[in-house]
């Protein structure tokens, strides 16, 4: 009987030795992926920081713009006086003030389509933060979602900088008509 025990004692042992021999490399492969997990995190936090930088001059442009927009209005302002004080050229000036008002409101529902346009980037970036999280779950099983998300956000800048430029040409343009009315 003890030596029955014995045996089964020794082909328990050899069987734990085995068992915790083969836990050592799960755990050490388990340590391998978490490494190329962290690697591929650190690689999302480079990518991240860029689109932060790119949100930066976004940013910075749209504070141009308002400067810009600020020093528009105040033209507008003298305008409304200079018209107050030139009562002798009134029908001319009203005649001029309608097409300036027209032209306003083309500017303000531009400036409304931009700001709706502006909403959905915001939208579309909510959405990516979204997806980010779920690529941080899926990043160990697939690297290319994060080549997709890549050109997914370099398409959303790229029409991000369009309608910014969109803008700044408007806005210049209706600082040279304002400048030669």
């Amino acid at each position: 009987m003890e030596e029955k025990l014995m045996e089964f004692m020794v082909g328990f042992q050899q069987q734990l030795a085995v068992l915790t021999q083969e836990q050592r490399e799960g755990f050490r492969e388990v340590h391998r992926r978490l490494d190329q997990v962290d690697q591929r995190l650190d690689k999302l936090e480079a990518r991240m920081d860029k689109l932060e930088e790119r949100m930066d001059r976004l940013e910075a442009r749209m504070d141009k713009l308002e400067e810009r927009m600020d020093k528009l209005e105040a033209r507008m302002d003298k305008l409304e006086e200079r018209m107050d004080k030139l009562e002798t050229r009134m029908d001319k000036l009203e005649d001029r003030m309608d097409k300036l008002e027209v032209r306003m409101d083309k500017v303000e529902q531009h400036m409304d389509k931009v700001e709706q346009r502006l909403g959905k980037v915001e939208h579309q970036l909510d959405k990516l933060e979204y997806k980010l999280d779920l690529t941080f779950d899926q990043v160990a099983a697939s690297a290319e979602d994060l080549t997709e998300m890549k050109t997914v956000i370099s398409f959303r800048f790229e029409a991000h900088r369009n309608i910014m430029a969109r803008t700044e040409e408007d806005v210049e343009l209706l600082k040279v008509k304002i400048q030669s009315s």
